[in-house]
């Protein structure tokens, strides 16, 4: 049976399985067979797969799915914890203050909409690589002024900047 599981390993490291669309069978095999880091890179490559009522799951044990699932639900929980945390990296886009005069209140709802599309982006792909993909949300947020000043509300490139920053925060191994 070693030489059958050893041909198995090699076929999940050949490019015809490297694929985002098998990373869920390569998880499934190497969780399996106990092979760790095949697990772990099938498990990552898997967060660009939204997970939906059509998704085919290969057969796999309960207990690892549900390794899968949490692994994928901390990266969404910590993500939304950094959001919603109104003294952590996102403190002046909960502030309600414009940049330039402090005393200006500024309506938020550019920062809500886009904050609800980055957590449904996250929800769908917690690779995170489309959190900034919502055009609307994006195009509104970046465009917000002030009432009163019309300077611009928020800094786009600094709030990219730090999306990233927390983007490379988040969990990165299967619990």
């Amino acid at each position: 049976m070693g030489a059958a599981l050893d041909v198995v390993r090699l076929a999940l490291h050949s490019p015809a399985l490297r694929g985002t669309e098998h990373s869920l069978r390569r998880y499934a095999l190497g969780s399996r067979f106990g092979w760790a880091a095949i697990a772990q890179e099938a498990a990552t490559c898997s967060l660009e797969l939204t997970l939906d009522y059509v998704t085919r799951l290969p057969d796999m044990e309960m207990r690892d799915l549900e390794r899968l699932l949490a692994f994928r639900h901390a990266r969404i929980a910590a993500f939304s914890a950094a959001l919603d945390d109104a003294d952590g990296p996102f403190a002046f886009e909960h502030s309600r203050r414009c940049a330039r005069a402090a005393n200006h209140r500024i309506e938020d709802s550019a920062w809500t909409v886009l904050r609800q599309s980055m957590l449904l982006a996250m929800w769908q792909r917690p690779s995170g690589t489309s959190v900034l993909a919502d055009g609307v949300a994006t195009t509104a947020f970046r465009s917000a002024a002030c009432k009163n000043c019309s300077w611009s509300v928020y800094d786009w490139d600094s709030f990219v900047e730090r999306v990233g920053v927390l983007l490379q925060g988040l969990p990165r191994a299967l619990l």
